[in-house]
């Protein structure tokens, strides 16, 4: 067996962590794994977020009121396996565009964008920053979120 046919086979057997690709290529397959489940209401989907993810969703109202939620990765984590059901029964669904990546930081990508609610009619603006954790995985570090209800 020639060298290069081992080393093929070695990278083979690594475990699917340790073939890890560029940052952009981590960061593109975890958004479209988070949209994928999103739409399928998969439970699945809160194993995408870092327990000590920072996470902010904010409401500004026609008249400037701002709502501000704050919680970590580990809370939301909670509610999404709480409240997938309903998001399901209600068939709420959005959907993403003018979705942009940049480079925050060595192994560490910023994902920008519009979330699209068809439902309400909206389109409001979202960020959020990937990254490689502690146990080899790309996790989403942080989320913040705007509507405009």
């Amino acid at each position: 067996m020639t060298r290069f046919a081992i080393f093929l086979l070695a990278l083979a057997l690594l475990p699917a962590g340790a073939r890890a690709g560029t940052p952009i290529q981590e960061a593109v397959a975890l958004f479209e794994t988070m949209v994928r489940l999103e739409k399928a209401y998969d439970p699945a989907l809160a194993d995408l977020y870092a327990d000590d993810a920072r996470i902010e969703y904010v409401s500004v109202y026609p008249d400037g009121t701002r709502r501000e939620i704050k919680m970590t990765g580990a809370e939301l984590k909670a509610i999404l396996r709480k409240m997938g059901p309903m998001a399901k029964a209600l068939k709420s669904t959005a959907r993403y565009a003018d979705v942009r990546y940049g480079i925050e930081g060595r192994n560490l990508m910023g994902i920008r964008g519009l979330r699209v609610s068809p439902a309400k009619g909206t389109s409001d603006p979202f960020r959020m920053t990937v990254g490689l954790t502690g146990d080899g995985t790309w996790k989403i570090l942080s989320e913040y979120g705007e509507a405009r209800p």
